[in-house]
């Protein structure tokens, strides 16, 4: 994207590399923004499950299913000298 916007000013309006940058800065822009919209949305869609409480799914990222886990485990105490005091 950046290299197309570099180039579109040293280029003559009507000539074949000027279109040529213009189409892929417009492609560029179109891949860059429906990527931008489906990350968004899949954010928003795992902010959803973990509100009502749902478990890890396909729409969660496997790290954050390692931390649930993690966060919700119970860790015994060490109690006495041989324990760890």
């Amino acid at each position: 994207m950046v290299m197309a916007v570099i180039s579109l000013p040293f280029l003559a309006l009507g000539s074949a590399a000027f279109v040529a940058a213009l189409v892929a800065l417009v492609v560029a822009a179109v891949f860059l923004g429906i990527v931008a919209w489906h990350v968004r949305r899949q954010a928003h869609l795992a902010g959803k499950r973990t509100q009502k409480g749902i478990t890890a799914g396909p729409a969660m990222s496997g790290m954050t299913s390692i931390v649930r886990q993690r966060d919700h485990q119970v860790r015994p105490v060490p109690r006495g000298p041989d324990r760890g005091w």
